[in-house]
């Protein structure tokens, strides 16, 4: 008997509940290996390069409720360019590794291997998360690497939103594309529910940002407007269908 190939494989419910379960812890690890990213290689890296070195770092399990974070030294004679390279470096990591792993997607998604999916997936999502994320709630209320960027004159709160704003912007369409394509092939009765829900998590991690960080409660309010741009395109896809 000839084996099943990617396309003709149908989903048991035993394989769905496996699906959501890896799925899950996936998308876990990948959130870890994102803090690790930006501490160690945006940060960490730089810092061994100017000539400094790393005193400590710690890499949060609860982030964003906690921060994961890094303390370093740099030479007295270490360009003020190069120091706002240091404190800008995990933002600039994660977003070139967002948008290389977009172009990975691309090419994968398209040999249908399930598992480097889901992990490019998580790690597109994660990464974008991260360094726009830091750009839209420090342009509305600095803090951190923002907070220092703001001090050294390299941005502006309103540089910051509009900077963090497009990049986001850019990277939402793009890991829409290929998330409604992926679940397409393979939960397409579903589809609609899950690249929703996925988009979900992002008001979820800016609750749990406002709630660890007293920042304002007003920073929720931007982050419902990716899930409700994937519900309208839904509903509109829809009529235009059934039209």
């Amino acid at each position: 008997m000839a084996n099943k190939t990617s396309e003709e494989f149908v989903f048991t419910p035993l394989s769905v509940t496996r699906f959501i379960l890896i799925f899950i812890f996936m998308g876990f690890i990948v959130k870890m290996i994102v803090e690790i990213i930006h501490e160690i290689l945006g940060h960490g890296l730089i810092v061994l390069l100017a000539g400094g070195k790393i005193n400590s770092f710690t890499i949060s399990w609860l982030w964003p409720l906690e921060f994961s974070s890094i303390s370093w030294h740099l030479p007295s004679d270490v360009p003020p360019l190069l120091r706002s390279y240091v404190i800008a470096g995990g933002i600039i990591v994660c977003i070139i590794v967002c948008f290389f792993s977009l172009v990975l997607l691309h090419f994968i998604l398209s040999e249908k291997r399930i598992l480097l999916s889901i992990f490019l997936i998580w790690l597109t999502f994660w990464s974008l998360i991260n360094g726009t994320g830091y750009l839209i709630i420090g342009g509305l209320n600095p803090f951190g690497d923002i907070s220092q960027l703001i001090q050294l004159g390299i941005l502006t709160q309103l540089s910051s939103l509009l900077l963090g704003l497009g990049l986001f912007g850019i990277g939402f369409v793009l890991l829409s594309i290929y998330v409604n394509q992926f679940f397409s092939k393979h939960f397409s009765a579903y589809r609609e529910y899950i690249v929703i829900t996925f988009w979900g998590l992002i008001p979820f991690l800016t609750f749990l940002t406002v709630l660890g960080h007293n920042f304002p409660l007003y920073s929720i309010f931007p982050s419902f407007i990716p899930m409700g741009a994937i519900l309208i395109y839904y509903l509109i896809s829809k009529d235009v269908i059934t039209a």
